[in-house]
């Protein structure tokens, strides 16, 4: 089974996960477009929503591909807001 390194890029409109092989290959690629609901007038992104996603795509390369690693990136401009710890 190829080795692959999975990484997500999370922006604002849409989501992707990449795997790449050992050598810097593309092997493989899945989309979505990131919804978004607004909280206390403040425009959020659907973290249930794109967390399912990830998990559902991981879960169908990880049957093609030895995933290896898991490699995040984000907007520039992003950060977290975490309640209770």
């Amino acid at each position: 089974m190829t080795r692959a390194l999975a990484v997500f890029d999370l922006g604002k409109t849409n989501a992707k996960l990449v795997l790449f092989s050992e050598t810097g290959e593309l092997l493989a690629e899945r989309r979505t477009h990131q919804g978004s609901r607004p909280v206390d007038g403040l425009r959020c992104l659907d973290v249930e929503g794109v967390e399912g996603w990830l998990r559902a795509a991981l879960d169908d390369l990880g049957r093609s591909f030895d995933l290896t690693g898991l490699m995040i990136t984000t907007h520039g401009c992003a950060f977290a807001l975490i309640r209770d710890g």
